[in-house]
């Protein structure tokens, strides 16, 4: 995982990056702040010399003056809590407002709003060209997947491209998985392994039958294509390559919203 940080000629605030995985004394300062984040729901500080809620101050830029730009990169529990920790560290501990952004749904809308675009989300038009940006800072950021997003954020509007700073202290993978439970089933009924790719050839094996199927799905929960990963170029890009499938995909001119 890595932060973010905004450019713009506004001072910046963000917290210290670290190459290394979180230590057990990190995980414990992080379970401690987890407390803290519940108990501030109350309003109640969570630091004994926290500064005073009246006395928190704005960022002021040419004239301007507005709280540092927190962007949430997604509504997951992670980003969530991490969120939450650093907004209450920087009120409470350095004394300057800060107002959570987003969700944003995938990193690169991250990116996007670091740099000042006023539609971060809108894959179609990101409402780019802003000399100043209101998001500053954003953590979760999962760069491996989005390397040409911030290429083209770097080469369009390099003076406002964000800087990354960096690991936040603990790494995440993302991945696919089959609940225990499924396996299990699977290998008592007929000795299925299906932790293995070769029990999925369907010449041999009919391992369907233990999986929901895609009619029972509740389409009520699923999002537009252009509001997940499918509108990122080298996830597409991947899928092409493995499949071969040109009809499965439109190609575009690299843009902000391929």
């Amino acid at each position: 995982k890595h932060q973010f940080l905004g450019r713009d000629t506004t001072p910046k605030v963000c917290t210290v990056a670290s190459g290394h995985p979180a230590s057990p004394r990190v995980m414990c300062f992080f379970v401690a702040i987890l407390l803290c984040a519940n108990l501030a729901k109350s309003k109640a500080a969570c630091f004994p010399d926290a500064i005073p809620e009246s006395a928190l101050k704005d960022l002021v830029n040419l004239g301007a003056s507005y709280p540092i730009g927190l962007w949430n990169t997604g509504n997951y529990s992670a980003s969530n809590l991490i969120s939450r920790v650093v907004q209450i560290m920087i009120q409470e501990k350095l004394g300057y407002k800060v107002l959570l952004q987003g969700p944003g749904g995938l990193t690169q809308d991250a990116m996007f709003a670091l740099s000042g675009c006023t539609t971060p989300k809108d894959a179609n038009d990101r409402g780019c060209g802003s000399a100043t940006t209101y998001s500053h800072v954003a953590l979760e950021v999962w760069t491996a997947g989005y390397p040409e997003a911030l290429k083209w954020i770097q080469e369009q509007y390099p003076q406002m491209a964000p800087t990354n700073l960096g690991n936040i202290g603990y790494h995440g993978e993302s991945g696919l998985f089959v609940p225990s439970a499924v396996q299990s089933r699977a290998y008592d009924a007929e000795g299925v392994h299906l932790d293995f790719y070769r029990d999925y050839n369907v010449s041999w094996r009919t391992p369907g039958k233990y999986f929901s199927n895609p009619g029972d799905l509740d389409v009520s929960t699923l999002l537009p294509c252009i509001n997940t990963s499918l509108m990122t170029p080298e996830t597409m890009k991947t899928y092409l390559d493995v499949t071969g499938d040109l009809e499965g995909i439109e190609s575009r001119e690299s843009s902000a919203g391929a």
